[in-house]
């Protein structure tokens, strides 16, 4: 469906810049975009992507494809794991009280503004020294952990949402070099990094051996090169820390390893927190771990299990290397914990949701649709010989915008367009976005892009 009242996609995406997405972008070329549940490629046009649809994939291609897939594991995780469908409630609750016109329910645009802030928390949380050394592969990064807590809007402290750092330094002077909480975001990005670096490697599998040989050398010193970036740490702080306790220097191994934790991190249901072990050399931490429980902190459950992969066979075959990880951790095997999600996401639909216009249907479609994606990625994530965020994929596929504002789709099991316009839902986040800016205004002196 067109824009309406003339509006265009052009209009609509510069004024949602600069993005308030609740996921990092390194880069501009491409972004999904949460409060929309769409996904935009800046620099492909669908007759491209149709065009690597159709014939073998060579070297030029292995960008394009890894960018798909970096965004397509985004939406997967927001529709369909137990975080994102929460988060769907909650975006539809304010959807609808910003077009109510009831004053008393403004509060849940509010709610949802702290709650995507929390998706990847503000700056003041990130610190990145100005003078630091450079640091690679060979010459690697100290790594501490420590707590803290939030402020709230009020600028008192939170005891009730505490975060978990990541501290990197330099190795021979101690210098400090950045410090990045463990957040939701995080978990996202390295689930969507390695679904990236798998889709990569993939298609080097389809090239002639003398050029595999010669782009596998540049793929992987292009890939690594991000790794010790100090102000990229939201995508990489996690594998840090998976890779400093299994004492490996596999970087891709430790992500394909970092993405299924962050893929249990994800799933897990309130009572699951309640039965995580705590690591007897976090005790330090005192108060602050029972509200990490309290609060479902899901940064804080991939610390536990990233804490406790120094005690478990890192060479084990990865099924059986998160089977022993996760009995550690003192969660129940990876089939039971997916089952009381899919039983967390029905639960969610059973219970009486309002219909309070005509989004709230498209809200119970793409709950649908979520629990329809995540049942095919249960049953085929470890298929294959690696991990496979996007397992289950070819299954049902989104729409996504190209870089002239056209919609395309993969495949021919799609989401129904007459049930989920993605238009609408792009002009609708631009409603969404410039109420509660207005909003921000009145109840804190400032704009939600500040």
């Amino acid at each position: 469906m067109p824009y309406s009242n003339g509006v265009t996609y052009s209009q609509v995406r510069a004024d949602l810049q600069p993005s308030r997405s609740s996921y990092p972008n390194a880069e501009t070329i491409a972004e999904f975009r949460p409060n929309s549940l769409t996904l935009h490629f800046h620099n492909l046009s669908k007759e491209t992507i149709a065009d690597m649809s159709g014939r073998k994939l060579s070297s030029a291609d292995i960008g394009h494809m890894e960018v798909l897939s970096h965004e397509l594991t985004h939406w997967s995780d927001q529709v369909s794991s137990v975080w994102g469908q929460d988060y769907l409630v909650r975006l539809f609750d304010a959807y609808n009280a910003s077009i109510s016109g009831d004053e008393r329910q403004f509060y849940r645009v509010v709610e949802l503004f702290d709650a995507e802030r929390r998706i990847l928390l503000p700056l003041y949380y990130h610190v990145v020294e100005k003078t630091v050394s450079e640091h690679n592969v060979a010459k690697r990064w100290r790594i501490e952990f420590s707590s803290g807590q939030e402020f709230d809007a009020c600028g008192k402290i939170d005891p009730e949402h505490p975060l978990f750092f990541v501290k990197f330094g330099d190795n021979q002077t101690g210098q400090p070099v950045a410090r990045q909480p463990l957040t939701v975001g995080s978990l996202l990005e390295t689930a969507a990094t390695w679904s990236e670096l798998r889709c990569g490697l993939n298609v080097m599998q389809q090239l002639p051996a003398d050029e595999r040989l010669i782009e596998s050398a540049l793929w992987q010193k292009r890939k690594l090169e991000p790794v010790y970036d100090p102000h990229l740490t939201v995508y990489t702080a996690p594998v840090h820390m998976l890779a400093f306790f299994s004492r490996t220097t596999e970087m891709l191994s430790a992500y394909e390893r970092g993405a299924m934790l962050a893929h249990v991190a994800l799933n897990l249901t309130p009572p699951q927190f309640h039965s995580l072990k705590h690591p007897a050399d976090w005790a330090a931490f005192g108060g602050r771990l029972a509200k990490f429980v309290s609060a479902s902190n899901r940064g804080y459950a991939f610390a536990v299990l990233a804490r406790n992969a120094e005690f478990v066979d890192y060479d084990l075959p990865s099924r059986q290397w998160l089977a022993e990880l996760l009995s550690r951790s003192g969660l129940p095997p990876y089939s039971d914990i997916m089952h009381h999600a899919y039983a967390h996401l029905e639960m969610i639909s059973h219970q009486p949701l309002p219909v309070r216009s005509p989004l709230d249907h498209v809200r119970d479609y793409l709950l649908q649709v979520g629990r329809r994606r995540a049942l095919a990625k249960y049953s085929s994530a470890f298929a294959g010989q690696s991990y496979d965020p996007l397992g289950g994929y070819d299954e049902i596929s989104p729409p996504m915008f190209d870089c002239n504002g056209s919609v395309f789709y993969r495949g021919s099991n799609i989401v129904d367009p007459t049930r989920f316009d993605p238009e609408a839902m792009h002009e609708a986040e631009w409603r969404l976005r410039m109420f509660t800016d207005n909003l921000l205004q009145g109840c804190r002196g400032l704009q939600s892009s500040a």
